[in-house]
């Protein structure tokens, strides 16, 4: 039969808590990266469609309206180009 050494028992232990303290630590980044993915692409959603808003108001601009914006310039929050 086999002596086991003391202390091999609370190495292990010791082991196996750091693996799952390590473990742990990942799961957790892992859960706030993806919590701050979505918030990001919940903003960019609202960007879209307040982009998609103003551009259905330009379209129905006149003539008149679209001679005087030639060029390029700023319009609210945004870069028009009028060719």
């Amino acid at each position: 039969m086999k002596r086991t050494r003391p202390g091999v028992a609370l190495l292990e232990a010791l082991v196996a808590l750091t693996i799952l303290g390590v473990l742990g630590s990942a799961l957790a980044a892992l859960a706030m990266e993806s919590s701050s993915a979505a918030a990001h692409a919940a903003a960019a959603e609202v960007a879209v469609q307040r982009a998609s808003r103003f551009l259905e108001v330009v379209a129905v601009w006149p003539r008149a309206d679209l001679d005087r914006r030639l060029g390029t310039r700023r319009q609210g929050e945004w870069q028009l180009t009028v060719s």
